[in-house]
């Protein structure tokens, strides 16, 4: 599926704002500071429910009023759709599809996106906590159980955990671990699945890049019966109670990636993060792809800011023919020069100008 059109009021620095893209490649060019990125962040929430700069609604709602909204026109072989985002101050978002209220999580899969910003650098650069939030946003696109099952999971650890600051009774506490070793359980064996196939799809990406460069992951994610789960809880409860937390379970998983077997966290240079993260991106596309049957559509964040000229061309090359893309970048002679020729009938360009200031 691809986005048509999209409307914009009040979202940032766009009062009233319409934009109509290709089905190809689409460049936003302009100064820092004129909404390129605001663009692409509608784009994402209307794909994931949310945005990837903040979750403070101040920050997105235009000083000048109470009050956003962002309707975005679908479309592919078989039908239209029209995916609506209304956001009033302090309040919780509205979400619509074909103007009926939805909760926010019947947003997610209906478009997907696939985004390459710098707020999504800390796929590699980041925390543990950081890589598990890739991987199960990417696992939730990927399978709606898994996005069911992770919500329950979620929901019973919040619940033991808050219990466990109130009372010191294993008694009290084992019919949480009941329920939450069944949602673990299951996590767990699908994440072995999704695990092993991102896997494969990363290790063609990066060897289609460059036969020299390797891209892999390690990961902690376990395979036991619901018994076995219990049993680890019963013995680390003592633990539990210490920090107040639960320290066991799919929660607590571990992903590290890799560059030619050394870990990236650790050895890896800037340029190397930048790399290794791009083709991490291309990966998740390709995985999306195939076990979707959905093209993702991607956005790109000022991505040859980023990259050199070389790097860049050889990342590009990785994009297939009949992708939507968006790119935002400050100057259009820059992308023509890495080879994006913006007159083909399938692309097009956007030159933004700065028409307020804050």
């Amino acid at each position: 599926m691809l986005i048509n059109k999209m409307h914009l009021k009040f979202f940032r620095n766009h009062i009233d704002f319409d934009i109509k893209f290709s089905p190809g490649i689409n460049v936003i060019w302009g100064k820092n500071g004129v909404g390129k990125t605001s663009i692409l962040e509608a784009v994402y929430i209307l794909s994931i429910g949310k945005s990837f700069k903040t979750n403070k609604s101040r920050e997105i709602i235009n000083n000048q009023s109470k009050s956003l909204s962002v309707d975005g026109f679908f479309y592919d072989n078989e039908n239209d759709l029209r995916i609506s985002f209304q956001q009033f101050l302090g309040k919780n978002k509205i979400f619509k599809i074909n103007g009926v209220k939805e909760v926010s999580k019947n947003i997610i899969g209906r478009f997907p996106v696939v985004l390459l910003s710098p707020e999504e650098e800390k796929t590699t650069k980041g925390q543990p906590s950081d890589r598990r939030k890739f991987f199960d946003k990417l696992f939730s696109l990927l399978s709606k159980d898994y996005f069911i099952e992770l919500i329950k999971y979620n929901s019973i650890l919040k619940n033991r955990n808050n219990l466990l600051k109130l009372s010191s009774s294993y008694e009290v506490i084992l019919p949480w671990d009941i329920q939450l070793s069944r949602y673990g359980v299951d996590l767990w064996k699908k994440k072995l699945v999704y695990n092993q196939i991102f896997s494969d799809i990363l290790d063609s990406v990066s060897n289609k890049y460059n036969n020299n460069t390797t891209i892999s992951f390690t990961t902690n994610s376990q395979n036991m019966n619901e018994e076995e789960f219990i049993n680890i809880l019963k013995k680390t409860f003592q633990k539990d109670l210490t920090t107040k937390r639960t320290n066991f379970g799919p929660h607590r998983d571990v992903y590290s990636f890799l560059l030619n077997g050394k870990d990236l966290k650790v050895f890896g240079s800037q340029g190397e993060h930048k790399l290794a993260f791009s083709l991490i991106k291309f990966a998740e596309y390709q995985t999306i792809k195939q076990e979707t049957n959905k093209s993702p559509t991607i956005l790109l964040d000022d991505l040859f800011a980023r990259l050199d000229s070389d790097k860049s061309a050889n990342i590009l090359k990785l994009l297939e023919d009949n992708t939507q893309t968006i790119i935002t970048n400050t100057d259009l002679t820059d992308i023509k020069n890495r080879g994006i020729n913006t007159n083909l009938p399938s692309n097009k360009d956007f030159y933004l100008e700065k028409i307020w200031k804050n």
